[in-house]
């Protein structure tokens, strides 16, 4: 058989064409008796509308590549069977070279009449099973284009995603491989895959074990092209099994072994989290200040000295406390700071001269210098009254003890005694530890000013020398928790630090009530004090954390704090 040539310019004419497909039943002449014949070197000049490549494909019946058929091959085949098995050799060049993703592939010998731009003078035979498949309904990848191929379960080892999720009877939506029962699980290699598995296992232990080897990228952590796509097997064969289907090999973080390694923005990391980076380089990684295991927290550039919110959190309670409790192992008297306290005194006084001397100028302030074990003790109750959590517990800047006269001490004894002595307390008097925040008129507890004010409408120096007005505070002496009294406490001049006064308060039996009751004769009989109380819109009470006392003998003042 003779080849065509390509530089003849005569076109094939339409009357022969029309010959050679009506003299065939599948619409083609005889290889072996059909005429020498020329085509044309331009393929976009051909009368009939044919490309020189598909009138050669038509006329030669076979491939560029593997020359011409034997009369003994040709009599071995029968019509059209032939050829058709040949086409779906997948060794055959001209269905592999072709790239499937620009130029159509022939998959059988194409009709005439599916051709663009064909001029038929009567058309194909009816009954042509033959036509030209476009290459993007072509799919390599799928068993049926391959029936002569091993199977799958042969070759699978490696773990993929698929273009498309499986369907829950285990076939693809896109008529891909489905598994059978003859396959092997993908993790255990040997109990057959369950018809109904979306990644080619045996049961739900193989499953998950898949799933943990995954990790992250099986939970929809990927790249978004893998999203909702299951795992399934790979072939490590030839690559006709794996044309179109993109390996997604799973790295585990070089410290703990267990977890896949950390991306982000295209960047994998070779560790799967912070704690693992710290192992993993700690000479490069500065860890956390407060918890000293997790690194510092870098946000936009920013390094912050803790891991995250908990360690902030805690590290400014701590740094509250050590600034508030300074370490206390200085044990000197007070008054003339030569000689340590006694044992017996009860306020760290060296001698009956220290106290006499503190006695004679009472009602006074005495300054408590940091360091000492007094001002360790006061900024511990300071501190342990802080109850907020959302907020740390300011630092005290100074610390004054109140020196009262022994008289107004024996008044506080007194009253103790007498206060609701039937009452089930916890202490004697229902004592507690309240806090005195309010305006303040004087400078008392700014630089030296250790004396009490004169003006009767300061509260705070009212209840250090416990003349408290009633013409002034007609509705008692307001007591407050910590929180409340550092929220109402004010100063008259604006420069100088706010100021709580901390007390021993007699609270003994309280009524509660609101603001708007507060009418007719204070306290109620039958009481000792009143805790005021809000109500809320559905008729509930809400604690407001105030007591209001009406006797000045029921407050022993303590000590006087200013804080930031």
């Amino acid at each position: 058989m003779t080849p065509p040539v390509p530089n003849d310019p005569q076109p094939y004419p339409s009357s022969a064409m029309q010959a050679l497909v009506t003299s065939h039943p599948t619409g083609f002449a005889d290889p072996l008796s059909r005429p020498e014949t020329k085509l044309s070197s331009n393929p976009f000049t051909d009368q009939d509308g044919l490309s020189d490549e598909a009138i050669a494909r038509i006329l030669d019946q076979t491939p560029p590549s593997d020359g011409e058929m034997s009369p003994d091959e040709d009599a071995n085949m029968s019509d059209g069977d032939g050829f058709y098995s040949m086409t779906e050799d997948p060794q055959m060049p001209g269905a592999l070279h072709n790239p499937p993703s620009y130029t159509p592939t022939l998959t059988s010998p194409p009709n005439p009449s599916t051709l663009p731009g064909s001029h038929w003078n009567g058309g194909p035979p009816e009954s042509s099973p033959h036509q030209l498949i476009p290459s993007s309904t072509f799919r390599p990848d799928l068993e049926e284009n391959w029936p002569n191929l091993p199977s799958k379960s042969a070759t699978r080892n490696v773990l993929v995603k698929p273009s498309s999720p499986q369907s829950a009877s285990g076939a693809s939506k896109n008529g891909g491989y489905r598994p059978t029962a003859s396959d092997a699980c993908a993790v255990c290699n040997k109990r057959p895959v369950h018809v109904k598995s979306q990644n080619w296992t045996c049961s739900i232990e193989c499953s998950q074990k898949m799933q943990d080897l995954l990790g992250n990228d099986l939970k929809g952590k990927a790249s978004s092209s893998s999203a909702g796509r299951p795992y399934v097997v790979q072939s490590s064969g030839p690559s006709y099994w794996n044309w179109g289907y993109k390996s997604a090999p799973i790295k585990m973080c070089e410290v703990c072994k267990t977890r896949p390694q950390y991306q982000k923005g295209g960047k994998t990391y070779p560790t799967c989290g912070l704690t693992c980076a710290s192992k993993y380089n700690p000479y490069n990684v500065e860890v956390c200040d407060f918890c000293k295991q997790r690194p510092k927290l870098v946000v936009n550039g920013k390094k912050y000295p803790q891991c995250g919110r908990t360690c902030r959190d805690k590290a400014q309670a701590a740094l509250a406390t050590a600034a508030n409790s300074a370490a206390g192992s200085c044990t000197t008297c007070p008054i003339c700071w030569r000689l340590p306290g006694h044992s017996t005194s009860a306020e760290g006084y060296c001698s009956k001269a220290c106290d006499a001397i503190a006695e004679a100028k009472a009602p006074v302030l005495i300054e408590l210098p940091r360091g000492h074990v007094a001002f360790k003790k006061a900024a511990e109750i300071f501190s342990a009254a802080w109850k907020q959590r959302a907020a740390p517990c300011p630092t005290v800047k100074k610390i004054f003890r109140v020196k009262v006269k022994a008289s107004a001490l024996g008044e506080y004894d007194v009253h103790k005694s007498q206060v609701n002595p039937h009452g089930l307390f916890k202490t004697k008097g229902n004592e507690q530890i309240r806090f005195i925040g309010t305006n303040r008129e004087c400078t008392i507890g700014d630089g030296a000013t250790t004396e009490a004010c004169g003006s009767p409408k300061c509260l705070y120096c009212s209840v250090i020398k416990r003349n408290v007005s009633k013409e002034h505070f007609p509705s008692g002496i307001m007591t407050a928790q910590l929180e409340r009294a550092i929220e109402t406490a004010s100063n008259v001049k604006k420069r100088s630090p706010k100021v709580v006064l901390m007390t021993n308060v007699l609270v003994g039996k309280s009524v509660k009530m609101g603001m708007v009751e507060l009418s007719g004769e204070l306290p109620p009989p039958g009481s000792d004090s009143v805790q005021l109380v809000g109500y809320q819109p559905h008729g509930g009470k809400l604690d407001l954390g105030e007591v209001l006392i009406f006797h000045p003998a029921a407050i022993k003042p303590l000590y006087v704090l200013t804080f930031e």
